[in-house]
């Protein structure tokens, strides 16, 4: 087991954790859920006062079952990060509520869809409102045809490499104002 991480030195002493808390929460926040289950091991860190200072929640026994609270958020994120977990609750509202397509509910869960995003803006240089913008089209086209063939939103983010969401943003303004049989000699 191979364990690299990344200290802001800054950020460290700013929390004022023991290395050892430090790093476990790192771990947490990462999701390298082995690498926090042998740090526990060896140092015996106290959860409980990591809850009780706010850096958790803890909802079970099991390592995976510790969630970040905003206080360890503020830490590990990068401001890009925090951007964006900012809106795309707002982004996700775009998508209508109760409304499902392949037997799946097309509005995304706010984890997920905050993981994509920020992988989506790391490959490309999007505003934020292009993105709206394209989501939007992309709704009210779907909207027309009854929501028919709809894609979570988590997939019209991403899904095996291909971007929806990216084809949208980049076909913006491109959009055919009238029926397509206008085309058709």
């Amino acid at each position: 087991m191979k364990l690299e991480l990344n200290i802001n030195i800054k950020k460290y002493i700013a929390s004022k954790l023991s290395l050892s808390e430090f790093i476990l929460l790192q771990c947490i926040y990462n999701k390298d859920y082995d690498e926090a289950k042998l740090i526990q091991g060896i140092e015996k860190i106290n959860l409980k006062k990591l809850e009780d200072e706010l850096w958790i929640k803890i909802s079970g026994l099991l390592m995976e079952e510790i969630f970040p609270r905003q206080k360890m958020l503020d830490i590990f994120q990068s401001k890009d990060e925090q951007e964006i977990s900012i809106w795309i609750e707002s982004w996700l509202e775009l998508f209508p509520k109760g409304v499902k397509s392949g037997g799946y509910y097309v509005r995304g869960n706010k984890e997920d869809c905050l993981k994509k995003m920020i992988k989506f803006l790391k490959i490309r240089k999007y505003t934020k409102q292009q993105i709206f913008q394209a989501t939007q089209n992309y709704i009210d086209r779907k909207a027309k045809e009854n929501y028919s063939y709809m894609m979570k939103a988590e997939y019209f983010i991403e899904k095996d490499g291909i971007s929806a969401l990216a084809t949208e943003i980049d076909n913006l303004g491109e959009e055919e104002e009238s029926d397509w049989t206008r085309n058709v000699v």
